[in-house]
């Protein structure tokens, strides 16, 4: 169950802001004053669309909304329904020809993004989506880290996506025309954990992608995100999702099916055995090395050919994970 102001007109716009939040009163203003900070367009909505938080998140969003009537619309739920159903009820709320995301803890640098990608949509009539550059905020250590230094759009982007995913849902604007409720319903039903990475694997297989390349977003990546765990179980958990949504795509799209399955195993397997050792679990460790035959593994990855081996005995577990995990961070 939602609420939302039953005053509000619903009228068409041209770009609907989604902002997806759950508890994160200490971010959520600086998110939707990012918003309010852009120029250029004025036939816009702001959504906010609140996964029944227990903090004073509502609250904040519900004061945007009285400030701005006719600008920004809260769609709260009054339980925790998990991300994916959040963002489902944000997009569906929403209004505009051009969506963009932005989830509640990051925030929009460039008063000209929506401007900006908006522009190529209705230029680019063969494109898509648009998504850009950013900058990794490390909350913990309080850095800015560029987040595609260097990027170049591979000529396959949905076999990139689908094994090094470089965009991030808060710098990304689409058409709505690209968005199927329907197989976002089976992402819910699948129980993925994260809504970003199976929504940007089903536009590359139905769109054209334009990589722009100015930096438009902060996008705050902190300990106990969904995609940041803390403990060893968490994290085993988003990666085995991010192992089944890579296998869904895998087999909806049918083509170069057994190389890519054969590397989304070998992937699994592999970040299962770095996260065995970032989290001291020689057990794990040492179990998981007869999935790395050694030769086979050798022509893979010569580092977890490498890894496979010295998890085999206590001792060079013990001896080597401090300079492992010191000089090859996990996350």
């Amino acid at each position: 169950m939602s609420m939302t102001n039953p005053s509000h007109k619903s009228v068409n716009k041209f770009i609907s802001i989604c902002i997806i939040t759950y508890n994160q009163e200490h971010y959520i203003r600086r998110a939707i004053d990012s918003v309010l900070a852009q120029t250029g367009n004025s036939d816009i909505e702001i959504v906010i669309s609140d996964d029944g938080s227990n903090d004073t998140t509502p609250q904040i969003c519900f004061e945007y909304q009285q400030k701005h009537p006719d600008l920004v619309r809260v769609v709260a739920s009054t339980t925790n329904r998990g991300v994916l159903s959040n963002w489902l009820q944000a997009i569906e709320s929403s209004t505009g020809t051009y969506i963009a995301l932005l989830e509640g803890d990051d925030y929009w640098t460039d008063p000209q993004k929506l401007s900006k990608q908006s522009a190529i949509l209705q230029k680019e009539e063969n494109i898509g989506f648009v998504y850009s550059d950013y900058f990794y905020l490390d909350e913990k250590e309080g850095t800015l880290i560029q987040g595609m230094n260097r990027y170049k759009p591979s000529n396959n982007l949905f076999e990139e996506t689908l094994f090094s995913q470089s965009m991030v849902s808060s710098t990304l604007m689409f058409r709505r025309s690209l968005f199927d409720p329907a197989l976002f319903q089976q992402f819910i039903a699948h129980r993925f954990l994260t809504p970003d990475l199976p929504l940007f694997l089903q536009f590359c297989l139905s769109a054209k992608g334009y990589f722009l390349s100015d930096t438009t977003t902060i996008y705050n990546w902190r300990a106990g995100s969904v995609s940041r765990p803390t403990t060893q179980q968490e994290d085993l958990l988003f990666r085995e999702s991010i192992y089944r949504i890579r296998l869904f795509f895998i087999v909806k799209r049918g083509e170069n099916k057994k190389l890519l399955l054969a590397k989304n195993e070998f992937i699994w397997h592999k970040e299962q055995l770095l996260i065995a050792w970032k989290f001291n679990d020689y057990q794990h460790a040492k179990q998981l090395t007869y999935t790395f035959p050694f030769v086979a593994t050798w022509q893979k990855d010569k580092k977890i050919a490498l890894l496979a081996i010295l998890s085999r005995y206590r001792t060079s577990f013990r001896l080597f994970r401090p300079y492992i995990t010191r000089k090859r961070p996990l996350q």
